[in-house]
């Protein structure tokens, strides 16, 4: 018996399993609200998706991530305002062969006891993907694009943010990158 959780111990952690324990004393610097960003484009969904890849970006960056803006002193409000989806090589049938999706977003950083800001920031990012003939193979191949531009997105902004301080919004220095 010894032997057998030992032996499931050893494989645990020679897998990289591992426990852990978060404070849930995390300083109010690192905690942000991120509820899910509203949707000006016609592409169903996009708002939960980006919203989702901001949610991760933030903490895989060591930030607290909640939903409720009254649970955290910093707030990311977004607006999904762009969502091309643009051809980038045709084959000799004129058929796209490769595309590319661009998704644009308006943001705000809001902190508690601030007057709102009077700009919005904007940033873009952008993922290509080989087209296919299979209808579902094309869809699964432009979700992954989509996926890997908002992560992209969530990246430039959360940049932004680690650069500025909590009582200013971030400048539009990279917007449209």
């Amino acid at each position: 018996m010894r032997r057998a959780i030992l032996l499931l111990l050893l494989s645990l952690a020679g897998c990289g399993y591992h426990s852990e324990i978060r404070s849930e004393t995390t300083s109010p610097d690192r905690m942000i609200a991120i509820p899910i960003f509203e949707n000006a484009t016609f592409e169903p969904l996009l708002e939960k998706r980006v919203s989702e890849s901001f949610k991760e970006t933030f903490l895989r960056r060591g930030w607290q991530v909640v939903a409720r803006a009254d649970q955290s002193p910093l707030l990311l409000s977004g607006r999904v305002v762009r969502f091309d989806r643009t051809p980038l090589s045709l084959n000799r049938n004129s058929q796209a062969q490769e595309y590319r999706i661009t998704i644009g977003l308006e943001y705000t950083f809001l902190t508690k006891g601030n007057n709102p800001p009077k700009q919005k920031d904007h940033a873009e990012a952008s993922a290509d993907y080989i087209a296919s003939p299979d209808p579902l193979a094309d869809r699964v191949a432009e979700d992954r694009a989509i996926r890997e531009a908002g992560l992209h997105l969530a990246e430039r902004v959360s940049d932004l943010r680690s650069v500025a301080p909590l009582s200013t919004s971030p400048s539009n220095g990279a917007a449209g990158q």
